[in-house]
């Protein structure tokens, strides 16, 4: 599934604080006692802290597996790395924890924050409300809501049973919403933005305040709407893709390929005539020593190269998988409508040149 929106007009925390104004929500900041005080009360009932995401992981990320990039099973890939490319490899179960641990530490300081306000408030004011934080990410992609959940409640757990912890029992609910993410609905259009909950032990999570919270955004319908294509069929959880007004000519055809993926029900021995055809197409239009150079226009065959990188890249294929062997070159070479000084040059010259493979996928490929 391949999910889409625009970009934002306005910030989602600043149409989020919009939201609280109109449901009539009280703001508590004062000058100079906003790192005191919660921002909102709600109908006397429930106080609102508002945090949001603003730090990519991505960088603490990067740095815990720099060394795996060293070792030989470290995969080689077209455009960004994703968790497909890794599915031949242990380096993410290995390391899986201490990323955790990464995420974990960002909703720390959130969480540390709000619950010191909530119980700074309601120590001030002798007053004992229902509490709620409220966590926005709009944009990162890193903060999958069923990370984020899993960080909240590691986080709480390990507050209330470390003796050296104070733990967090001012933070009764804590409401996760992000834009970055879809889960999938059961009827059109098939995504929807998630809303992930998390109460603390001894609340009563069918009546709290926080609940008509998520009710009323979820009403609110201010949020880019989503454009989902079924590309490949699939119904599963995912990371929305912002579109922005303009785009590189590249990233375009990327994103007209992910809408209509052509080439996903190809086997691997046709991608891999595939990926030959087009290869050997652009020896000929782009080598200055070609026979056909400046006869054949590179930039007709840009855009199936395009769509079968991306093709290769979400499926998660190391290219030092993906050699085909010389017989198989020259059948492709046979195959193609070319001149007989076209077909001679190429093969008498035409070989890949890729590194030794760091284990087999695919069976005996290499040239």
């Amino acid at each position: 599934m391949y999910v889409t929106r625009p970009e934002r007009k306005l910030d989602i925390e600043s149409d989020f604080f919009d939201f609280m104004k109109q449901i009539s929500a009280i703001s508590l900041d004062e000058d100079g006692d906003k790192d005191k005080r919660p921002d909102f009360a709600w109908r006397d009932q429930l106080l609102i802290e508002v945090k949001t995401l603003r730090v990519n992981p991505n960088q603490k990320i990067e740095k815990i597996l720099e060394p795996e990039k060293e070792l030989e099973d470290w995969p080689i890939a077209f455009g960004i790395l994703g968790n497909q490319h890794f599915q031949n490899t242990d380096i993410l179960a290995r390391n899986r924890a201490e990323m955790r641990l990464r995420i974990q530490s960002a909703i720390r300081n959130h969480i540390g924050k709000a619950n010191k306000q909530f119980l700074t408030y309601q120590s001030n004011f002798s007053e004992k409300k229902e509490t709620l934080l409220v966590l926005l990410n709009e944009d990162i992609k890193h903060y999958q809501p069923v990370m984020v959940l899993d960080a909240v409640r590691r986080e709480i757990a390990s507050a209330k049973n470390d003796p050296q912890r104070t733990p967090y029992e001012s933070t009764e609910s804590i409401i996760y919403l992000t834009e970055a993410h879809y889960d999938v609905i059961d009827r059109p259009p098939f995504a929807a933005y998630p809303i992930t909950q998390y109460f603390n032990e001894n609340v009563d999570n069918n009546t709290h305040s926080s609940l008509k919270i998520a009710k009323l955004w979820s009403l609110r319908g201010s949020s880019p709407p989503l454009s989902v294509f079924r590309g490949d069929g699939s119904k599963t959880p995912g990371t929305i893709n912002i579109i922005p007004e303009r785009m590189k000519q590249s990233d375009y055809w990327r994103h007209e390929y992910r809408k209509s993926p052509y080439l996903r029900s190809y086997s691997h021995n046709k991608l891999l005539d595939e990926f030959t055809r087009v290869t050997i197409l652009n020896v000929l239009a782009g080598v200055k020593r070609s026979p056909s150079h400046g006869k054949r226009q590179l930039s007709d065959n840009l855009i199936p190269t395009t769509h079968l990188f991306e093709e290769i890249s979400l499926r998660g294929i190391d290219l030092r998988h993906f050699v085909p062997k010389s017989k198989h070159i020259r059948r492709t070479i046979d195959r193609l409508r070319l001149s007989d000084e076209e077909r001679e040059w190429l093969k008498s010259t035409f070989k890949f040149q890729f590194g030794e493979r760091t284990s087999d996928y695919y069976g005996d490929r290499t040239s």
